[in-house]
């Protein structure tokens, strides 16, 4: 199979992954769910979203109207910094609330396919779990760095909708690579390898929630639509073989994680030593 054929089997066979989790949740929830139970917990969820967006826009301001700037400018400075991250409050909703929903059958799916999970000690979780925080935000404000750079409108425009999609593709995918025991860098890899899969995976959801410009209706869609992309990847079946052109789109994120990761482990290192040394003192 010529390099062009594979890319168009792997964008397609992304696309019906992804779009595949509303098939999924309908087939489990019909039969195991509360219909009005599951309207409750998404309404629920996409308000407290909105509601820390609005508080954390609301603080920004507030903080920057102490330096002497007025509100509304501060207003302004806040949206261009949740331009970049708004997703984040919605991202810090999903896990702590719908995401408790949607692994019960995330959960089923899982067992079905793969068997019983791969669980990781507690610190090799806490420590993937701040790579993948820190390496996403890097992530996201590389692919915002790239854009601006690009004087190509449409080239700027493809740029972004490749940074965006991968960047919901390993999110969609963390929780099924985490359950297999799978480390960050190796996700990390996968995703390199296989980008016109994970590209066309992540791209519905990224379509969807770009389509708004308002930053609220953002938030709202992408906490509604997002977690049947996560049962949409448990479910599905990447390809195996590399891809003939692999990108490497991915290593100044994860230089700039790792780098991040070694000063906080020095920094935890020293803290610890000089604490040692005090009570050896007294």
């Amino acid at each position: 199979m010529s390099a062009v054929a594979l890319c168009i089997d792997d964008l397609c066979h992304g696309v019906i992954d992804s779009l595949s989790g509303w098939w999924v949740a309908v087939k489990c929830w019909r039969n195991e769910a509360n219909l009005m139970d599951i309207i409750w917990n998404t309404v629920t969820t996409a308000a407290v979203a909105l509601l820390i967006t609005f508080l954390v826009q609301s603080g920004c301001s507030y903080v920057a109207s102490l330096f002497g700037d007025s509100f509304q400018r501060g207003l302004s400075v806040s949206a261009v910094i949740l331009d970049f991250l708004w997703w984040f409050p919605s991202m810090a909703v999903i896990k702590l609330t719908s995401i408790i929903n949607n692994n019960e059958v995330a959960d089923k799916v899982f067992l079905y396919k793969y068997g019983r999970p791969k669980y990781m000690s507690i610190g090799a979780t806490i420590s993937e779990f701040i790579f993948s925080s820190i390496y996403q935000t890097v992530f996201i404000l590389q692919a915002g760095i790239v854009c601006m750079l690009i004087p190509w409108p449409y080239v700027a425009v493809f740029m972004e909708w490749l940074h965006y999609s991968l960047f919901y593709a390993v999110y969609a995918f963390e929780y099924k690579w985490a359950q297999l025991g799978i480390p960050g860098h190796t996700r990390v890899a996968q995703i390199e390898n296989n980008w016109p899969y994970y590209f066309a995976f992540g791209l519905p959801i990224h379509l969807a929630t770009g389509y708004w410009e308002s930053l609220y209706t953002r938030t709202v869609a992408f906490t509604l639509l997002f977690p049947f992309s996560i049962l949409g990847a448990t479910a599905a079946n990447p390809p195996r073989p590399q891809f003939a052109f692999p990108i490497h789109i991915m290593f100044p994120s994860v230089y700039v994680t790792n780098e991040a990761y070694k000063l906080m482990r020095l920094l935890g290192g020293r803290s610890k030593t000089s604490r040692g040394a005090e009570q050896k003192a007294k």
